[in-house]
């Protein structure tokens, strides 16, 4: 481990749940566009939300460095922005008599078939300006129950990199404790000098005050008695 202890995380652009939010922030735009009425709140309630899955995956992938329970969090923020998507599409189509599609439906199994080919989203943003209120509506659903089964499998991931590593002041901690152990064991192979006051041994010491507190240094044996002093020689050694 040694000083490595901060995160590589934090490339949420590869993510597929990221891409596939990315997908869900760009289509309420259209559909609010076409099909919710000006002065409508929940078109800018279903654009926030939107808003809050992409930025909060992103913001918890970069927060990973110094904070599993931050990003842990965050995900679960963007996690929750999803079901409140999800309400306002299945509201939608309930309250106009469109149809949510079955798990049989032929065209929800092409909309799967199509995500998996991951679509760019200025293709999927050419596709859905074609597209019905039903047909986005039905999309969108899709897209926010595959989203929401890749954030679940990310908070458990989440879940067990706290478990094996901790939190970061744990890896920090440990990290410190490895390096005072390599000092330590380097340290043990370095031949104490005699005194150059009363010449007996000397033997290191590390002090914790004065000037250069935890700078170690050779000091007497006979200490109090004797006073003297020697800097460590890195040099010197068995």
């Amino acid at each position: 481990m040694g000083n490595d202890f901060l995160d590589k995380r934090g490339n949420y652009r590869e993510l597929r749940c990221f891409q596939l939010a990315e997908h869900l922030y760009d289509i309420p735009f259209i559909f609010c566009e076409r099909f919710i009425g000006r002065g409508d709140r929940t078109k800018d309630q279903m654009v926030q939300a939107a808003r809050s899955i992409k930025q909060n995956i992103a913001e918890g992938s970069s927060a990973a460095a110094m904070s599993t329970q931050t990003e842990m969090f965050l995900t679960n923020v963007g996690k929750s922005s999803q079901q409140e998507l999800l309400l306002d599409y299945e509201d939608y189509l309930i309250t106009r008599g469109l149809a949510k599609w079955g798990l049989e439906d032929p065209r929800l199994k092409n909309v799967r078939a199509a995500l998996r080919q991951r679509m760019t989203r200025e293709f999927m943003i050419e596709k859905a300006k074609g597209w019905s209120d039903e047909t986005i509506a039905n999309v969108a659903i899709t897209l926010v129950h595959q989203c929401d089964r890749m954030l679940t499998g990310l908070l458990e991931y989440q879940k067990q990199q706290f478990l094996q590593k901790g939190g970061i002041k744990e890896q920090m901690a440990k990290a410190r404790m490895e390096v005072r152990e390599t000092q330590r064991t380097q340290s043990s192979h370095r031949i104490a000098p005699d005194c150059p006051i009363c010449g007996k041994p000397m033997i290191m010491r590390m002090p914790r005050q004065g000037n250069q507190p935890g700078r170690e240094f050779w000091g007497c044996s006979d200490y109090p008695r004797c006073k003297g002093t020697r800097q460590i020689d890195d040099s010197i050694n068995k």
